[in-house]
């Protein structure tokens, strides 16, 4: 992942937090420690607010809980893309992400 994203430069990198090899906050860290400044929206089946935390933390603009994928990843790239935050609304994600969404 942080090779394609260092020689892609895409406007928005979609990763999951539990990946082989290198978890997606390690890639997030990686990824902002070299400067780049690609976008990163999280997609996950964690819906925990340490995991949002520490996704906030390494710098992504986008935390969407895969339950929640049709509805929301369009809108979290639209959110993105638009240089605002967006976090899936969810009972256990609400008081961080609350406010963030349009």
């Amino acid at each position: 992942a942080v090779e394609l994203v260092e020689r892609l430069i895409p406007d928005i990198a979609v990763l999951d937090i539990t990946m082989p090899i290198m978890d997606g906050l390690d890639v997030a860290r990686r990824l902002r420690a070299d400067g780049v400044q690609t976008k990163i929206i999280f997609l996950t089946v964690h819906d925990d607010p340490d995991y949002l935390r520490e996704a906030l933390d390494v710098g992504a603009t986008g935390y969407v809980v895969k339950q929640r994928l049709v509805s929301d990843l369009p809108q979290a790239i639209q959110v993105s893309l638009a240089g605002r935050r967006f976090v899936s609304a969810t009972p256990n994600l609400q008081s961080i992400g609350s406010g963030e969404n349009p």
